[in-house]
This record gives structure tokens, C-alpha cells and sequence, in this order.
């Protein structure tokens, strides 16, 4: 199984529709055997480049150049189909040609485009899209909540939300306002004593009706801190 960022999954076909589409245009991936991390396009000089793609020898130094600077190798080389067909037996015939652990060929199929990852025994290999900007969220939580929490969270049938700690429930149901002050008193109770709300407004910059917001929020949760 290999991972294709959905941001640069994005930017490839994005490429693609910015191209003729009528002819094959390709290029490479750089990254591990299993994950895709960058991509650099390459020009076609095939003779026929509606049915075919051609690189050239100058063209590969420079993309292994590329990958120097990126401190990434080369996992596969890809190329599309205009006419939204499967990998050709032309296709297999290449596959074995280079040294590279994948060939992508992306169908493209008017509305939408198919990827076919195939390895060097010409077996196709799955793919998952990752989306980064969720994975680091993800990442986040954990380190703040620890992954048995992150597991715990989930919504009952009557959509209430239950979880096993009450900072896994303060990160997700409270807005900042409230959150802050949430912080603020957890933080006096280990001094063991609860802060009047002038200081609780001097402490988190907030007025005071947004400080008895916030309260009415954590005792709604039941979230203020005994």
C-alpha cells in the first residue's frame, strides 16, 4: 500500500488539465516505496504523443539532479492515457525496462482520473490518499490527549459526545473563550483555590460577560473543575 498526499495528488492532475489533454504527458515521483512525496514533470518527445510518452537520457540526469537537491529519490515514473484506457501491454513491456520500483499511468477519463500504481512484477499496487493538514490535527490531539484518548472519542446515538478524560472532552466541545478559562481554573486548582473573576478576566484578557459566558459553557459541559 502506498501513501499519495491529496495535496500532490492535487497538483499532479492539476498539471494534467492545464496540459493538452489530447496528448500524454508525464513525469516522476520522488519519495520512499511507500509514500509519494514530491513530483517533477517531464516534456514528451515522442514522435506520436497521442498514444505514446518518450523522455530522454538528458531529461532523466536531470531529474535524478532534482532529486539530489530534494535529498529524494526516484520511486516511480508516471505517464497518462487520453483515452482513459487501463496499462497497455506497451506499458508492462517499459515497466520492466527501468530501475525504478513503480510505473504510474493515470487514465484520464474526462470528469475524473484513475491512477494504476504497478510494481516491477507488473502486480498493481493500492493506494490511499492522506490528507496532511488532518494528519498533523491528528498528530496534535495526540500528543495532547494520548492515542487511547484519541480512540475513545466518539458520538453516541443521540449525537451526545462521550469521552474517557475531560481534556479529550474540553478540546472538542469548548470554544477559546472558554477553553481559556477552563485552562486557568484547572491550573488555580492545583494551588487549591478557585480565582475571583477580576482575576480571571486579567488573566485570559477577556471582559466580563465573555468570562460568565464561558463559565456558563464549562458548567453546561459539566466541565468546571470541583
Amino acid at each position: 500500500m502506498i501513501i499519495i498526499p491529496k495535496k500532490l495528488k492535487d497538483v499532479v492532475e492539476h498539471y494534467i488539465l492545464s496540459s493538452d489533454r489530447s496528448k500524454e504527458v508525464g513525469g516522476y515521483f520522488y519519495g520512499s516505496e511507500s509514500k509519494f512525496q514530491a513530483f517533477l514533470p517531464s516534456p514528451n518527445f515522442s514522435e506520436s504523443p497521442r498514444n505514446t510518452f518518450q523522455r530522454t537520457r538528458a531529461g532523466d540526469r536531470f531529474a535524478k539532479e532534482f532529486g539530489v537537491m530534494l535529498d529524494l529519490p526516484i520511486v516511480a515514473e508516471t505517464h497518462t492515457h487520453p483515452n482513459g484506457s487501463i496499462v497497455s501491454e506497451a506499458d508492462t513491456k517499459y515497466i520492466r525496462s527501468h530501475n525504478y520500483p513503480y510505473e504510474v499511468v493515470i487514465a484520464d477519463q474526462g470528469e475524473k482520473f484513475r491512477w494504476f500504481v504497478v510494481n516491477r512484477n507488473l502486480q498493481e499496487v493500492g493506494y490511499i490518499e492522506s490528507d496532511e493538514e488532518l494528519e498533523k490535527l491528528a498528530f496534535i490531539f495526540a500528543l495532547e490527549m494520548g492515542l487511547k484518548d484519541i480512540g475513545r472519542v466518539f458520538l453516541s446515538n443521540d449525537n451526545t459526545l462521550l469521552t474517557t478524560t475531560t481534556l479529550a472532552r474540553a478540546l472538542l466541545t469548548l470554544d477559546e473563550d472558554a477553553y481559556k478559562v477552563y485552562t486557568l481554573l484547572k491550573d488555580h486548582k492545583r494551588r487549591y483555590y478557585f480565582p475571583k473573576k477580576k482575576e480571571m478576566q486579567r488573566s485570559t484578557g477577556l471582559s466580563a460577560a465573555r468570562v460568565n459566558k464561558a463559565i456558563e459553557k464549562l458548567d453546561k459541559e459539566g466541565l468546571l473543575p470541583k
